[in-house]
């Protein structure tokens, strides 16, 4: 049944993207556009609702289309923003059932921060690929330390999606809208105040935290894939803003030349990156071992046993987010300072996606998951695009291999026991 309904849908979508070949050529772009655009209009309707996909079909179609003739500069905003709205004021969507708490009333253990650590080798592998990246950036040159740069700003970003996915069980398909935020926040602040690295950095995550803080009050009232695309929405309208804002974000052209990294002070910088990283991962160890991480991990595992018992659930989920986005908005703000720029891809949904496979190939409830996912995934990167054309499509099947090997995340893999 599950295997007909899968092959069903898959027809439905080739048949969709034949049909609309007459309207719009085929180009290598159309696969991201089209999954947002079609999670916006399932999301909108409500899921389950056949009928109220068809009416958000309509709605999202005509929001775009009067966005096209009469504002141009903030159609993509207005489809988003609609999407939006129905979110806010109907959780479930126009026509869809209404949200339940799931009774999970199963403790998921986080593995590496007490005595249970599930799988030594796994732990010790992470570590042996961490010590051999960040040995080949002291002694192999700058192509090696821009790998490991890229790495501990990856495991970073990481970390924070983590904090909220694995303590308070809030799945985001939109948290480079932190990240892009905490970007651009940093380089605005050199641009029209000439403020430092440290200055900078503090920007950003304030313009970020400032976002989460107004955002996370609406976002905690969803849960599950609502959520996940309350927060896409998020990240895809202000996306559009920096596309089409041109005056103030440069559009595509991006904010380029920020001076605060050069061949002068990039050893400091990459110290800086390795102390941050170090420190994201000690404060996710005392998160978990913490009173807060506890009532956040019950709230999780038991909402409605936790709210019985006298826990403000949402505050503490509200919490969670609003520090995951600070966490993330850092860490775009370290990237913006590494690579000297800034553009729109940084709140894209290629970004987003990119924390969301490095919390899932290491595994969300491994204290150093995020730290294998992060490494496995910048240096097969790294590695596949030097020389080698279809290394994308390359990278996109070692993945699926290893998250099929491997669901809950390769610190989880058991490996086979010798039978004696």
């Amino acid at each position: 049944l599950m295997l007909g309904a899968v092959v069903l849908g898959c027809g439905l979508a080739g048949l969709a993207g034949a049909l609309q070949l007459p309207r719009e050529p085929a180009h290598l772009q159309m696969d991201v556009a089209i999954v947002v655009e079609t999670f916006v209009v399932v999301v909108t309707g409500g899921l389950g609702s056949v009928s109220g996909a068809f009416f958000a079909a309509l709605l999202i179609g005509a929001v775009h289309t009067l966005g096209v003739a009469f504002f141009p500069q903030t159609s993509l905003v207005l489809v988003f923003a609609t999407m939006a709205a129905v979110l806010v004021l109907r959780p479930q969507g126009l026509m869809g059932a209404a949200v339940a708490s799931p009774v999970r009333e199963k403790a998921q253990i986080f593995t590496g921060v007490g005595e249970s650590i599930h799988s030594v080798a796994m732990h010790v592998i992470a570590f042996a690929l961490w010590a051999g990246l960040l040995l080949a950036a002291v002694v192999g040159g700058d192509y090696w330390r821009s790998v490991a740069a890229d790495a501990l700003i990856l495991l970073l970003f990481g970390l924070s999606l983590q904090w909220m996915m694995a303590l308070g069980g809030l799945v985001s398909f939109g948290h480079a809208a932190f990240f892009g935020l905490g970007a651009y926040g940093a380089a605005l602040a050199h641009l029209h105040f000439g403020a430092g690295l440290s200055t900078a950095l503090a920007a950003g995550v304030g313009l970020a935290g400032a976002f989460a803080a107004l955002f996370g009050a609406v976002v905690v009232r969803s849960s599950g894939v609502y959520l996940a695309m309350l927060s896409l929405a998020l990240a895809q309208g202000l996306w559009a803003a920096a596309t089409q804002w041109v005056n103030v974000t440069g559009g595509d052209n991006g904010i380029i030349g920020l001076p605060w990294v050069d061949a002068g002070n990039r050893l400091g910088f990459d110290v800086l990156l390795l102390v941050v990283a170090v420190a994201g991962i000690g404060l996710l160890w005392l998160g978990v071992r913490s009173r807060e991480g506890q009532r956040l991990q019950a709230s999780r595992d038991a909402p409605q046993r936790a709210a019985a018992s006298g826990l403000n659930v949402g505050m503490l989920r509200y919490r969670a987010y609003v520090v995951s986005a600070l966490g993330a908005a850092l860490a775009g703000a370290l990237m913006a300072a590494h690579k000297g720029a800034v553009f729109p891809t940084a709140l894209g949904v290629a970004s987003s996606v990119d924390a969301l496979l490095v919390v899932l190939l290491g595994g969300v409830h491994q204290l150093w998951g995020a730290a294998l996912g992060a490494g496995t995934l910048a240096l097969l990167g790294a590695e596949l695009g030097r020389g080698f054309e279809y290394w994308r499509g390359a990278l996109g099947l070692l993945v699926m291999l290893m998250m099929v090997a491997a669901p809950s995340g390769l610190l989880a893999l058991r490996l086979p026991r010798r039978v004696s």
